[in-house]
């Protein structure tokens, strides 16, 4: 997606000062050896109904990166994101025997995107399912680097799997002024304010997908 829907108002949030941007994604997966009960498609449509809800809940999530001082995500009211489907011939216990190497199992490894020196119009979340030759399955997801680092990237995870099993979860949004998260991030990101690297850390729950 490098485009938005036009007919709704484009909003944006500043992240950082140009200079200042880690120009890299935070890239999770998360492998599952047992065949879910559902097909792959159906993996797929239940992942997308927990992106779905994480999404509305923090619609930065689905926007996309604006270079320049400071770097900018734009999005809409109504943005989304898609969940991508892809399988590849490798099975479970094939990848654990070959210590899950990211140059043997490229075809799984290699769509998780990694040094983005151009950040214009990328997308600031991705998420993905890989259906194994196994009959099991694989979950990513992608963040950039000015969202947040590993801890975010999990929460959110956690988040989309436990919005995929239990129809009463509410997303928490990323940046809720309530906890004052995203005020100490940005007074961090300006010195005023010192602030660890594990920034968002509500959620406890792991991605379920079968």
């Amino acid at each position: 997606m490098d485009t938005l829907d036009s007919s709704t108002p484009i909003m944006s949030i500043d992240m950082m000062a140009c200079e200042s941007v880690m120009r890299v994604h935070v890239g999770l997966i998360w492998f599952y050896q047992h065949p879910p009960t559902s097909s792959l498609e159906k993996v797929v449509q239940k992942i997308q109904v927990g992106v779905d809800k994480v999404v509305l809940a923090t619609p930065e999530l689905g926007g996309i990166l604006r270079d320049g001082i400071p770097v900018r995500i734009e999005y809409t009211a109504n943005t989304k994101v898609s969940v991508t489907s892809i399988k590849v011939p490798y099975s479970y216990i094939e990848m654990e025997k070959g210590g899950f190497s990211q140059e043997k199992y490229s075809q799984i490894f290699d769509i998780i995107p990694s040094i983005t020196p151009d950040i214009e119009g990328l997308e600031a979340l991705r998420v993905w399912v890989f259906g194994l030759s196994c009959g099991g399955v694989a979950v990513g997801i992608a963040i950039h680097h000015i969202l947040g680092d590993g801890m975010a990237a999990t929460d959110i995870a956690t988040s989309i799997g436990r919005a995929c099993v239990d129809p009463e979860y509410k997303p928490v949004a990323m940046w809720s002024s309530r906890n004052r998260k995203h005020e100490i991030l940005m007074a961090s990101l300006k010195g005023d304010e010192k602030v660890d690297d594990s920034w968002i850390s509500d959620w406890e729950y792991w991605v379920v997908c079968s």
